[in-house]
């Protein structure tokens, strides 16, 4: 019986010392980092960007380029979180709310920004552009605004809100574009206007 006992001690202290072994490792894996801190190379360009268009030679607003902060304005994509602005801006339009926020509307039907809003940076430092992405927010838009005029269809004041005109131009255009899926959204969403 005392041989058992000295057995059955035996294995449980090989047991807590292998159970020891294992914790050990385990922690030695999650606190001991071996890689270096990932450090950036090189600045990409469109951080620089707006550093060169700022001269420092001649006091404010004289020394700000204006026309590079303009062409900057226009090769930049919209500010982050633009997708959670524009699903709020469709909502409110497919309901029909008279504080629909039409300029934000006119920005989803902008091709182009769409375009730069949907690239991806690849690691050559060249720009991947998911097209269907960018297609899939300017039809999103025009669906939007035609449910908009659904809403509105019975009213008795029809009136157009100062920012539905703009669109009314931008769908025009995108009525006359060569893309299928669009131009054919557009025609359908023009259908609905109150002209």
């Amino acid at each position: 019986m005392a041989q058992e006992d000295k057995g059955l001690m035996l294995r449980g202290f090989l047991l807590v010392a292998l159970i020891s072994c294992i914790v050990a490792f385990v922690l030695t894996l999650l606190f001991w980092r071996n890689e270096p801190p990932v450090a950036h190379e090189h600045v990409p360009p469109e951080n620089v960007v707006p550093l060169a268009a700022l001269p420092a030679l001649a006091p404010f607003p004289s020394n700000v380029s204006w026309a590079a902060l303009v062409e900057i304005s226009e090769n930049s994509p919209s500010a982050p979180g633009f997708d959670v602005r524009y699903n709020a801006a469709a909502t409110m339009a497919r309901r029909g709310d008279a504080q629909t926020p039409w300029p934000l509307l006119l920005e989803m039907l902008d091709e182009k920004l769409q375009m730069r809003n949907s690239r991806e940076r690849q690691k050559d430092g060249k720009y991947l552009y998911d097209e269907l992405s960018a297609r899939t927010w300017t039809i999103h838009a025009l669906k939007a605004i035609a449910a908009w005029h659904e809403k509105h269809k019975d009213d008795a004041n029809r009136e157009v809100p100062s920012g539905l005109r703009d669109i009314y131009t931008r769908v025009d255009e995108l009525a006359a574009s060569g893309q299928g899926l669009i131009k054919e959204q557009a025609e359908k969403t023009r259908a609905t206007f109150f002209r």
